[in-house]
């Protein structure tokens, strides 16, 4: 036996195991249930399938004629089946169980048909099933070892081989109630069976099987008198099923809330996915407890302040985390919705990303990402607010000493009491407040611009239109107040000013402008105090929240 072993070499060893995995099995199963029969009882269909390989299989049609090579094969179906007797001992039929019968359990090439089925049907024209099954071996016999491997154990969890198995039923049932509908023990039946059940969104869905006396019979519903009473029964079928069968997914993912998950951390406290068990897990459950790892991780490297964007993330990965070392990762949450996606991911993350995982999934800092981390819409306000904290740091810098130059670069303007503490001169101070009122495109009507106007004038320093003295400023290419247009400043205000010189602080002022200017409180012999009076009208005045401008 062992020298014949040795005849076949890896390739036509691995393929013919995988036919007796998939196809004898089975064959065995509805042939000779109880193994009562022996290997006669099989014998017809192995020899039939021994030729179709040496016929349409590339790794034998060169042996066709070898007897040797020919006896190695059938062989392996003999021992095969005694491995199968020896596993499963006899036991009479009314004992057996229908489920073993009809819906034996789902192989691994099974599970990636039902994957890649649709390039398989693109690829094997017409309706050449011989073609489609050894394009099929092919493919499957071309996968990588690790690849097959998770096949294998995905036929261990429920809710992804539940497609497969059904379609298994569907075939099995198929056929059994034609042997019943045609037996003569029962005189001659019609058989019409609907299963109902849930698909991957929840959704209820049929599967029906027809027994007939004959192959030349015609199936009930041919007519247009069936047709609408097979569609009449249809839906008072899905309504029945719709009450009785649980829903473990949710109708719309997006107003469903998600179960509550304690999401652990390792000892670096780097949130870890949770470890569970995957065949008994609901696919609802499951995408809950991915959801919220992510938004853990997430929360872990850039904080809790800025939401998760998970439609940048989804669309440009390499900006958020390695992708190299993280390439099973998917955010997309729609994708999540299906089993065939999801639970793979998660026996992943349990085994790559679990409390015992030396480097658990985390995205890369805010410093270090290559992208702001909001969306889209956001994104583009970000870049705008650093294009104005940019223009503000050249005003502070150009207008006071370098050891006063201490304003941030941040786009949100500082509090009243901030200036009092953090701002050296009042220059810096009055310049960066008119910035902001040029930024925000203030029109001379606005309560903001009249504030900044007072405020400005009571350092004698001219407020202007923002878009006469933007425009000039962006033109001669100095800081946005080297060169203030003041034609444009109100009279009550103090009249036409003199612009500030490029380089020289608009310190000066004017008794004029500080007997108009509307002072209330403070002193206004201290220009820190008049500092802090000015910026809190301004803000007031702008109605400022800092966190909805970024």
């Amino acid at each position: 036996m062992a020298g014949r072993d040795t005849i076949l070499n890896a390739l036509q060893v691995a393929a013919i195991a995988t036919i007796l995995k998939t196809e004898f099995e089975p064959a065995v199963q509805r042939l000779d249930p109880t193994f009562s029969g022996g290997f006669s009882a099989v014998h017809t269909w192995v020899y039939q399938r021994k030729d179709k390989i040496f016929l349409e299989d590339s790794f034998f049609k060169e042996k066709r004629h070898d007897p040797r090579v020919e006896g190695a094969v059938v062989t392996k179906f003999r021992n095969y089946y005694r491995k199968l007797r020896l596993a499963n001992p006899a036991r009479p039929p009314a004992t057996g169980s229908l489920v073993d019968v009809l819906v034996p359990p789902a192989t691994a090439l099974q599970l990636y048909e039902d994957d890649v089925q649709d390039l398989l049907r693109a690829q094997v024209p017409g309706q050449d099933n011989d073609a489609y099954q050894t394009r099929l071996k092919d493919m499957w016999l071309g996968l990588h070892d690790d690849m097959r491997a998770q096949y294998d154990r995905n036929v261990k969890i429920p809710a992804l081989s539940a497609t497969v198995n059904r379609k298994t039923l569907t075939t099995n049932l198929g056929t059994a109630l034609d042997v019943l509908c045609r037996d003569a023990s029962l005189g001659g039946m019609m058989a019409l069976s609907f299963f109902a059940f849930r698909d991957s969104n929840g959704e209820i869905d049929f599967i029906r099987c027809d027994g007939r006396l004959d192959d030349f019979t015609v199936q009930f519903g041919a007519e247009d008198k069936e047709k609408n009473a097979i569609e009449t029964f249809r839906r008072a079928w899905r309504n029945y099923a719709d009450t009785i069968i649980p829903s473990h997914t949710p109708r719309s993912s997006t107003s469903s809330p998600l179960q509550t998950v304690i999401i652990p951390r390792n000892s670096q406290n780097i949130p870890v996915f949770p470890s569970m068990d995957l065949r008994t897990v609901t696919p609802f459950a499951l995408k809950s407890a991915m959801l919220q790892y992510m938004e853990a991780a997430w929360i872990h490297s850039r904080g809790p302040l800025c939401a998760m964007p998970w439609g940048d993330i989804a669309q440009h990965p390499a900006d958020f985390y390695d992708t190299e070392t993280y390439d099973f990762m998917c955010f997309d949450r729609a994708a999540l919705d299906d089993p065939s996606r999801s639970f793979p991911l998660a026996a992943t993350l349990i085994e790559r990303c679990g409390i015992d995982s030396r480097s658990p999934f985390t995205f890369m800092s805010d410093s270090t990402s290559r992208t702001p981390h909001t969306s889209t819409s956001s994104r583009v306000a970000a870049v705008h607010a650093q294009e104005q904290a940019d223009r503000v740091w050249d005003v502070t810098r150009e207008t006071s000493a370098p050891s006063r130059a201490s304003f941030s670069t941040s786009a949100i303007p500082p509090s009243a009491d901030a200036i009092d503490s953090d701002l050296g001169t009042s220059a810096t101070a009055v310049q960066t407040l008119t910035y902001f009122a040029h930024s925000h495109k203030l029109p001379p009507s606005t309560e903001a611009y009249h504030s900044a106007g007072e405020a400005t004038s009571m350092l004698g320093t001219p407020f202007t239109n923002g878009h006469t003295g933007g425009k000039r400023a962006h033109e001669e290419g100095g800081p946005i107040n080297a060169r203030l247009c003041h034609d444009d400043l109100p009279a009550k205000h103090g009249g036409r000013h003199l612009a500030t010189k490029s380089g020289i602080t608009g310190h000066r002022r004017t008794n004029a402008v500080m007997k108009k200017a509307p002072i209330k409180g403070g002193n206004k012999n201290k220009p820190r105090g008049l500092l802090k009076m000015a910026w809190g009208t301004f803000l007031r005045a702008m109605k400022f929240n800092p966190l909805n401008t970024l």
